[in-house]
């Protein structure tokens, strides 16, 4: 794994709570937006930047939604 790809696995194990996941449908989609942006600012803050995340995760938002689908046995 790369320092971006180790960073995000590592905040997303940190911040996500799957009992809080969305029941409607589209819910997931606000849900990875909103956390996508909350890593990046925390990336950010460790010295990584958006740009070598999006060169080593490509969509960072897709990334966690599929974190998120993982994390409750939806993918």
């Amino acid at each position: 794994m790369n320092k971006a790809q180790d960073f995000v696995k590592a905040w997303f194990l940190e911040n996500y709570d799957s009992e809080g996941y969305p029941e409607q449908p589209g819910e997931e989609h606000y849900e990875a937006k909103t956390m996508a942006s909350q890593c990046v600012k925390a990336a950010e803050a460790a010295g990584i930047s958006e740009c070598d995340l999006k060169a080593e995760l490509g969509d960072i938002e897709a990334h966690i939604r599929a974190e998120i689908e993982r994390a409750v046995g939806r993918a």
